[in-house]
């Protein structure tokens, strides 16, 4: 009875913060830059949980992950693929009053595809377990008992309220940050993950060879893409507006906007060194090809702009 009523109270200490970071964290922070390929290391080097992981073994985690005060957690499906979770264990109350039920809320979760390393396959955030829910990483989906659940979190049994890998897949804890260091300022970030910040900078940009110019790319902290296209052919400067992609973090749509009319531009990020961007163009409904090389790469644009 004991261990169960410090086991509550650790819980309860626990469940308000865990409800107030859930959705807290910024797009651009260390959990956008763990692709697939960083998830098969850490896979390859930890060793997979040996069983199920308690309630009060997750909130005795490190927060590895700088922007995050969440425990990371490694998985592997049962179809093989890669997922980044943070979690947190925390206490909901019951509709009709009493004891507050323990719950699981997965803050922020990502899912790729076996072999796939930067293409987002899944999503979820501030998603709640309760007792016998399962959860399918691929789909990134709560599903019914025995529709491909890979983890069910289970709130009854011994060691009390826990996390339980289901089949062949596999929970794996990352002891530190399994990323390389942080960008120097004004520089894309290190590897082959791409995230949002790695788009700032200045381009030389061709389009179909009749567009050239200099085009100056600021992206903010959303994800938000600002700038402009300083033409070659009469010197006139034009505004740049905006966003990268959610889904695949490779991805920069953007759009020059001239007096009379627009140029949607939607373009790929290069993973090895991050230094050209290549996609079509479409003006006046007819689509072109265009490429820009990186010259140099601006500090970020403030928050709003």
């Amino acid at each position: 009875m004991l261990a169960a009523r410090s086991q509550m109270q650790l819980l309860s200490a626990l469940a308000l913060l865990g409800l107030a970071a859930a959705g807290s964290t910024a797009r651009a922070d260390d959990f956008g830059r763990l692709d697939g390929k960083v998830l098969e290391r850490v896979a390859g080097e930890a060793k997979p949980a040996p069983g199920p992981l308690t309630m009060s073994a997750i909130a005795r985690l490190p927060a590895v992950l700088a922007g995050s005060r969440s425990p990371l957690l490694v998985a592997r499906s049962n179809e093989k693929g890669m997922a980044r979770l943070l979690v947190a264990p925390a206490l909901k109350k019951r509709a009709g009053g009493g004891e507050p039920i323990p719950v699981l809320i997965i803050e922020r979760f990502d899912a790729f595809a076996a072999g796939e390393s930067t293409t987002r396959q899944a999503h979820a955030q501030d998603l709640m377990l309760f007792d016998g829910f399962e959860f399918d990483l691929d789909a990134g989906q709560v599903v019914p008992s025995g529709q491909g659940g890979d983890l069910r979190f289970s709130a009854e049994g011994e060691g009390g309220p826990r996390l339980i890998a289901l089949g062949d897949a596999q929970l794996f804890i990352p002891e530190s940050n399994p990323l390389p260091a942080a960008p120097e300022p004004g520089k894309p970030s290190a590897g082959r993950a791409v995230i949002p910040g790695d788009f700032g900078g200045v381009y030389r940009l061709n389009a179909d060879g009749q567009w050239t110019g200099s085009l100056e790319l600021k992206v903010g902290p959303e994800g938000e893409v600002s700038g402009r296209f300083a033409s070659d052919l009469n010197g006139t400067v034009y505004p740049v507006e905006g966003e990268v992609s959610r889904e695949s973090p490779q991805k920069v749509s953007f759009r020059v906007k001239y007096p009379r009319a627009e140029q949607d531009f939607e373009g790929r990020l290069f993973t090895e060194g991050k230094n050209a961007l290549a996609g079509t163009v479409v003006m006046l409904g007819k689509a072109y090809g265009f490429y820009a090389l990186r010259e140099t790469a601006p500090e970020p644009a403030p928050a709003g702009k």
